[in-house]
């Protein structure tokens, strides 16, 4: 990206932050040593960071009594994770946030249960919180293989990675990839020459042997969401799909990702992630911000407690716990699919056979009908 004035921030980051009361300047690399909001880091910090340089609490988490305070939020360089609003502090210091500590029944002032193991899967609590795996849980992503020996453990298609290149053996194993598990050099190679190697396009999720995955007549290397025949282009390089930001009446020429027209506190780039309206800061109408709702698309729901993914109310109507973060990945029903692949088919997590065709939901194709 064009940096005119070498002050390591991208132009079209300077244009696209510039408000009534800040204005960057693209032909002065002064203002890359600015704290523009005040929140103890530089807007070059923001810059690498990825926080938003005029928004001193860039995931605007809030409530918690020892929190360093900016007007009741926690400011970017004081928040131990400031891009995940989940997480603010760490109070003991201990490589786990306060309140993942406080869900799981950890220690929030000792650092001794870091390198704890309660489940037995020879992943102390300190690792399971930063690679995301379920530090009571010893293979969470329920593939037969534990969380510390599953180069993939979020992932149940995917278990080993014997060359140590990034691919899993059961990726490069399959005859039709042209791939092999013994040779870790294949990662690094573009069998299609679409501009994305072969370890970037199983990252992207994109077909290794077809330039145009999603066929929209753009090369997957040079296409914005190349799994998505709806985005091609990205002219203004901010990372939001052109036919996006026309749609929503938002510029393809200005970088816009931290803009926030709707003044919801989720910027344009993460609006376009979520599915929601950049221009409506209640996207669903049900009455709460779309920065605060856990499920911003969907009027039926606003409120998850535990952080499960399963809204309050649908817990409350089949008896689980809005305090056990657990419970998700549970099958109460015993029919092959956890709560949470319940909720996400529609299907009833008390019933093995929701549609009642004799079929249990988890081997029925159509179990709703």
């Amino acid at each position: 990206m064009r940096d005119s004035d070498n002050d390591g921030m991208p132009d079209r980051f300077e244009t696209g932050n510039n408000t009534y009361f800040y204005t960057f300047d693209t032909l002065n690399a002064d203002d890359a040593w600015d704290d523009a909001d005040g929140d103890g880091l530089t807007n070059l910090e923001e810059f690498h960071a990825g926080t938003l340089p005029l928004e001193p609490n860039s995931d605007w988490d809030s409530g918690y009594a020892n929190f360093i305070p900016f007007y009741g939020y926690e400011i970017d360089s004081q928040d131990f994770a400031p891009l995940d609003r989940r997480y603010a502090v760490d109070q003991d210091n201990d490589g786990m946030p306060q309140r993942w500590e406080i869900r799981y029944g950890l220690s929030d002032t000792t650092d001794f249960d870091a390198m704890d193991d309660p489940d037995g899967d020879f992943l102390p609590n300190k690792y399971e919180y930063l690679q995301g795996t379920e530090p009571y849980i010893p293979d969470t992503d329920l593939d037969g293989v534990n969380d510390f020996s599953d180069v993939f453990p979020l992932n149940p298609a995917y278990s080993y990675d014997d060359d140590f290149d990034g691919l899993p053996n059961a990726l490069e194993d399959d005859p039709n990839n042209g791939l092999s598990s013994f040779f870790s050099g294949d990662a690094s190679e573009d069998f299609d020459n679409d501009g994305l190697n072969n370890i970037e396009e199983f990252r992207a999720g994109t077909d290794f042997n077809n330039p145009d995955t999603d066929g929209d007549r753009q090369r997957d290397g040079f296409d914005i969401v190349p799994t998505d025949a709806r985005y091609q282009k990205d002219n203004d390089f901010d990372g939001i799909p052109d036919e996006w930001e026309i749609n929503n009446g938002l510029s393809t020429t200005e970088f816009s990702w931290f803009s926030d027209p709707d003044f919801d506190h989720l910027p344009n780039g993460m609006e376009w992630q979520a599915g929601t309206d950049p221009n409506d800061w209640d996207s669903d109408a049900d009455g709460r911000d779309d920065n605060e709702d856990p499920f911003p698309t969907d009027d039926r729901y606003q409120d998850d407690q535990d952080f499960d993914s399963l809204p309050r109310t649908w817990e409350a109507q089949f008896f689980f716990s809005d305090l056990d973060l657990l419970d998700a990945f549970m099958d109460n029903d015993g029919d092959g699919l956890t709560n949470t692949e319940e909720f996400l088919l529609g299907t009833d997590p008390t019933n093995p056979d929701t549609d009642g065709d004799g079929l249990f939901d988890g081997d029925d194709p159509f179990p709703l009908n």
